[in-house]
């Protein structure tokens, strides 16, 4: 039969497991995406802005409030995860005081904090949503130079 630490190191690596599965999403999803905003992109400009991309655009947009609810969504399920993984690390450490788990971690927590003191700050979920808020605005601006740029007439 096995014992409460063997049960509570594989729920610890369960966890783990679906926090990494988020992520893997997450990053895969946005890759996904920033295909798809490029050949919107690409597509828009050739056409030189003219009046039939202003759906394009406005796919553009669409696409850009999925891809921030999305990461967003992805964020709370990681975070789900770590929280779960938080409070499996709370009971191990009860089940085995002698491992120094908090004096381990509070070391290579320091250790972490000297070397990057400003990236510590900067928090890599605001960063995806940043991305996805950057499209949003591109889809904004290009919609706009398509309906306040005067339109161009070229000869057939």
């Amino acid at each position: 039969m096995a014992d409460v630490k063997d049960i509570l190191l594989d729920q610890l690596d369960k966890q783990w497991a679906r926090a990494r599965q988020s992520e893997n999403q997450r990053a895969q999803m946005t890759n996904f995406l920033i295909v798809i905003y490029g050949v919107l992109q690409g597509f828009i400009v050739q056409r030189k802005f003219d009046e039939p991309t202003i759906i394009l655009a406005c796919v553009m947009i669409l696409l850009g409030i999925f891809g921030v609810l999305a990461s967003f969504k992805y964020y709370e399920r990681f975070r789900l995860s770590t929280c779960r993984v938080g409070r499996i690390m709370e009971r191990l450490k009860e089940l085995e005081p002698l491992a120094n788990l908090e004096e381990l971690e509070a070391v290579a927590d320091k250790k972490h904090q000297a070397r990057y003191p400003r990236l510590v700050r900067l928090r890599l979920h605001k960063l995806w949503h940043a991305l996805h808020f950057g499209i949003i605005i591109l889809g904004i601006v290009n919609l706009l130079i398509i309906l306040l740029a005067p339109p161009v007439f070229t000869a057939d």
